[in-house]
Order: structure tokens, then C-alpha cells, then sequence
């Protein structure tokens, strides 16, 4: 059910996975969604964006990620 408490919940499973900081975390879902990182609320944001609009901009977000040429080791 796609719902604020739902929303929330997913991304601090997310967050959980200890991938990187739960800062990084929300601040990567916040400036991918929303192109800034200081915004309204972030699981707010996301119930008035939708779920299709939050999922193609999370999509557009990590096919963008996958372009850049990152290399530490250059």
C-alpha cells in the first residue's frame, strides 16, 4: 500500500542496510527526487509526487549515476 507510513518505513529499511550514513542516504533520495536537498518533508514529498513519478525519477536519477565516469584509482 502506497501510504506516508509505508514510505517511511521503506526507507529506513533502506537506511538500515548500512550502505552508507542514514544521511546519505535520505539526502540521495531527497536531491534525486527533488533536485535540492533542503525540501519539505521528505516522505510527504514523495505521497504528493506519487508512486510512478517518484519511481521515474528515481530511475532517470540512477541511469544519470551509471553515465558518470568515477574512478578513485585514476
Amino acid at each position: 500500500e502506497y501510504d506516508l507510513a509505508n514510505v517511511e518505513n521503506t526507507l529506513k529499511e533502506i537506511a538500515a542496510l548500512n550502505i552508507t550514513g542514514r544521511k546519505n542516504v535520505f539526502q540521495t533520495i531527497r536531491g534525486s527526487l527533488l533536485g535540492r536537498l533542503v525540501t519539505p518533508g521528505l516522505y510527504e514529498s514523495i505521497i504528493i509526487l506519487g508512486k510512478n513519478e517518484s519511481i521515474k525519477r528515481l530511475k532517470r536519477a540512477l541511469e544519470f549515476s551509471n553515465t558518470l565516469d568515477i574512478n578513485p584509482r585514476r
